[in-house]
């Protein structure tokens, strides 16, 4: 798949700036964000998909790197289903097959000890640094 522009956005805000004077800045929604359909697309854009740190989405899922890569999954599922003329897939269902994304986590409290989280499952301990 060809592609004419990539924008690499990373971080805690999203990286929008550029396109501040695009036709896309009447998609900014909250903090800057590009709000996009179920689809993933951007509104009036329908070949235009966006995921990420740089979308917002009525499911106001969190920012992490498992959920971007859930996002990442859908967009390229679509855009190759709108090349071969199929139906595409909505957001987040239709790739986790549940109306929200996982909330996945990992943090460490030192060379022995963590916290691990999947949804409402919580384990603390050495054997989660592990």
């Amino acid at each position: 798949i060809e592609a004419d522009v990539v924008y690499k956005c990373t971080g805690m805000m999203p990286n929008t700036a550029m396109l501040a004077d695009s036709p896309f800045a009447s998609s900014f929604g909250f903090r800057d964000s590009v709000e996009v359909n179920g689809r993933l697309q951007v509104d009036g854009h329908p070949h235009v998909y966006c995921v990420g740190d740089m979308m917002s989405h009525s499911s106001r899922e969190l920012k992490l790197g498992h959920t971007a890569e859930v996002n990442a999954h859908l967009a390229a599922h679509n855009i190759l289903a709108d090349l071969h003329r199929k139906p595409l897939l909505t957001y987040p269902n239709g790739i986790t097959g549940a109306d929200s994304t996982p909330k996945i986590y990992c943090l460490s409290l030192g060379k022995y000890d963590a916290i691990m989280g999947f949804n409402e499952l919580v384990l603390c301990g050495w054997y989660v640094a592990v």
